[in-house]
């Protein structure tokens, strides 16, 4: 089952959303009011609980794209709705006012992905004096022992750390002609983070610093991702 549902507050309806997991949607807006600044989250923080309606249900999940662009545009002409698209999918709808392309432009100026962006003295000193207590440290710990006296995420962990370390033990191939027998030795010599090298073989990034990688098989020089 597919919906179609709105947020509300004494004034009216404030945020149309869709879901096909209405329960774990409606949380995650709750769980996420302080992780994000957009303005329904902005909104959620001065609410002191989450009021909600479904507005129309459907069983075809095709259908549940054009259900939301029809209340949006239903409820738009209020002035209280928080969407910044005019629903389905994508962000159509949505503009960036000129100071906020502005102030995007200038801070990409000179920058590529933020490689060799440097840390300003304050920045610097607010991590040197940031003090984590001895309570947190023991929740942690007390956390981390319960997970690894489950056998089911013990071999999830383990598993997963081995499968973390065959892979860096790989041989990589670089787009600029050159072979690494890791993916370690490939960062050093680059001078790129391994994560984005890893990410560039599982094929969430499409390059790192400008090169493409693949592993080296015994067939070929490399598989492409």
């Amino acid at each position: 089952m597919s919906f179609v549902y709105a947020l509300l507050d004494n004034k009216g309806v404030r945020y149309i959303g869709k879901s096909v997991n209405l329960r774990h949607r409606l949380s995650e807006h709750w769980r996420s009011r302080y992780r994000f600044n957009y303005p329904v989250y902005r909104w959620l923080r001065k609410q002191p609980s989450l009021w909600w309606a479904v507005l129309e249900f459907s069983i075809d999940k095709a259908a549940l794209n054009d259900l939301e662009r029809k209340w949006i545009a239903l409820f738009r002409p209020t002035g209280l709705l928080l969407n910044l698209t005019e629903g389905g999918e994508g962000t159509l709808g949505r503009t960036h006012s000129a100071e906020t392309r502005r102030k995007i432009s200038e801070a990409k100026i000179g920058k590529r992905y933020n490689i060799g962006r440097k840390m300003t003295q304050e920045q610097k000193e607010k991590l040197r004096n940031k003090v984590i207590t001895d309570e947190a440290r023991l929740n942690y710990s007390k956390a981390q022992k319960r997970r690894m006296q489950n056998p089911e995420e013990r071999k999830k962990y383990l598993d997963k750390l081995a499968q973390y370390r065959e892979t860096r033990k790989k041989a990589v191939y670089c787009s600029n002609g050159q072979t690494y027998a890791s993916i370690r030795e490939a960062a050093r010599e680059l001078n790129i983070a391994s994560p984005n090298i890893i990410c560039v073989l599982k094929g969430r990034y499409k390059q790192a610093n400008g090169y493409t990688f693949s592993y080296v098989t015994d067939t070929t020089q490399g598989d492409s991702i």
